[in-house]
């Protein structure tokens, strides 16, 4: 494979070096605090490259004197990746809690919305915590009338 050799300018070098650091602060913060609630794979991921790039950065920056530098701009698109899959990652962790929250509100379809207990019946008084609920035919009838 041929590869395109061109003179980088000092400008150029310390950018490309620059950026590079920059890239890897960033995976290795979102792999330290598991930013998205990512999967453990997915964080030693985002460690491995965030190394790799610290790595390279340093490498140009204190030890490179002359030669190829090797230039890609895949280290420029895969933290862009990685940290649009935390955020969609954080988005769908949300969503999922807040349809745990609303099927939680729903726990009991026959409550009583006057005095929260299941299956009260309306028109007898409601048992009370820990006591027997009392059965609608023991009981008068509030709408019959009384002698």
């Amino acid at each position: 494979m041929n590869y395109a050799v061109t003179e980088l300018n000092d400008t150029t070098f310390n950018l490309y070096s620059a950026l590079l650091a920059i890239s890897g602060i960033l995976l290795a913060v979102t792999a330290a605090t598991g930013f998205g609630g990512r999967s453990v794979g997915a964080r030693v991921l985002n460690a491995i490259f965030a190394v790799a790039f610290l790595a390279y950065a340093v490498y140009l920056q204190f030890i490179f004197t002359s030669g190829t530098v090797f230039i890609s701009y895949y280290v420029f698109v895969v933290p862009i990746l990685l940290i649009v899959q935390a955020f969609r990652n954080r988005t769908a962790a949300k969503q999922q809690q807040a349809a745990a929250a609303q099927s939680s509100a729903i726990s009991t379809p026959y409550a009583s919305p006057a005095t929260g207990y299941p299956n009260a019946v309306p028109g007898y008084p409601a048992a009370e915590p820990g006591s027997a609920a009392p059965s609608p035919m023991s009981a008068t009838d509030p709408a019959e009338p009384t002698a």
